[in-house]
This record gives C-alpha cells, structure tokens and sequence, in this order.
C-alpha cells in the first residue's frame, strides 16, 4: 500500500513540515545559546564589579594598618605604645586536642 500524496505536489509538504520543525528548533536553541551568552558577560562585569571593589578594600585595609595611621589613633585614644612589664608568649598546642578527635 502506498500512501497517497497531494497531485503535483509529492513528498513537498512533509519536507517543508520537517524544514520548519527543523528551523524552529534552531531558532529556540540560537535564542537559548544567546541568553546564555547576555547571562556570562553579566556575570563576567558583576566579577569585575567585586574585584575591583575588594582591591579598594584592601587599600583601605593597608591605609588603616600603616604606621602613621596607627600612631594617629593611639594620640586619638590616649593609647601609649609601650611593652608592657608582665607579658610573656603563649604558644598552643593542637596536636594532642587533634589526636582525641580522632580516638572517638
């Protein structure tokens, strides 16, 4: 049995109907491939946003820890930067704390 198709027209809307599925499923996908290109480059400034706002950070974190700055607040809050006649080191020793986590 064989199918019959349209006169004058043959297999011509089957492959039209598969070249439209066709170029509809390239249209979502480029449409998908160009959203994921928006959401990478927003990304990518959000990146440049952070970095560049850390490295200020920093900078403010260095200005705070120079000499200067730290012998301006010790005036500022009467601070003597002397040592002081009872200090000593203390060290800590975590090997043996480690050892009873592991005996458990």
């Amino acid at each position: 049995m064989r199918r019959k198709s349209l006169p004058g027209f043959g297999d011509a809307p089957v492959f039209f109907l598969v070249v439209a599925v066709l170029l509809l499923v390239f249209v979502l996908l480029f449409s998908e491939l160009i959203d994921c290109g928006y959401e990478i480059e927003e990304a990518r400034k959000r990146y440049q946003e952070l970095l560049t706002e850390n490295q200020v950070y920093q900078a403010e974190i260095l200005q705070a820890s120079a000499l200067p700055a730290v012998q301006q607040r010790m005036k500022e809050y009467g601070l003597p930067l002397q040592i002081p006649e009872k200090w000593s080191w203390l060290k800590f020793d975590f090997s043996r704390e480690t050892e009873e986590q592991k005996k458990p």
